[in-house]
């Protein structure tokens, strides 16, 4: 359901105005702003006083989380390839000793080449994640950028409206 009206974000918010919108709202009113007509969006940013900063301060906790996550991701992936290679050493100190049976070294060589593949899938995984993460740390520092613009482009748009309407003998 798209929110383009005015009435329709304040029937969904269940308040009167865009001044009616407290802080403990914000939350709900962010999760909105996908759902918002690009005019209705500029305006409740605009009208709902503190919601612009929330969601800068948002955007910003969201950025951060994002980068320790993929943070702790290479932490424990570095972790994990340390344990792969000390099974690999261990088992192939053991394919390297004097007697082995046929039927144990093959047992071992079948182990290696499992150990191996699941630290292929491992890798996979985790670069695919961090890949994610980095798509996702992008938007959000390209929205925690727009915002300031958006604001400013809004406010000159609207200085330019009623500078057109004051010259023409409307009032605001």
């Amino acid at each position: 359901m798209t929110l383009d009206s005015d009435d329709a974000f304040k029937t969904r918010m269940k308040v009167s105005s865009f001044k009616d919108v407290t802080p403990e709202m914000f939350p709900e009113v962010i999760t909105l702003i996908p759902e918002m007509s690009d005019e209705l969006r500029q305006k409740v940013l605009e009208l709902v006083p503190g919601l612009e900063q929330y969601a800068l301060e948002a955007m910003k906790a969201v950025q951060y989380t994002l980068e320790t996550t993929v943070a702790a991701i290479g932490t424990e992936q570095t972790q994990l390839n340390e344990s792969f290679g000390d099974l690999q050493q261990i088992l192939a100190g053991r394919l390297g000793r004097e007697g082995i049976s046929e039927k144990h070294a093959e047992f071992i060589i079948e182990k290696l080449v499992e150990l191996q593949k699941l630290k292929s899938e491992q890798s996979t995984e985790t670069n695919k994640l961090v890949a994610e993460q980095a798509d996702a740390t992008r938007l959000a520092k390209m929205a925690n950028a727009a915002i300031p613009i958006l604001t400013t482009v809004l406010a000159t748009g609207v200085q330019m409206l009623i500078n057109r309407r004051g010259s023409s003998g409307f009032k605001i």
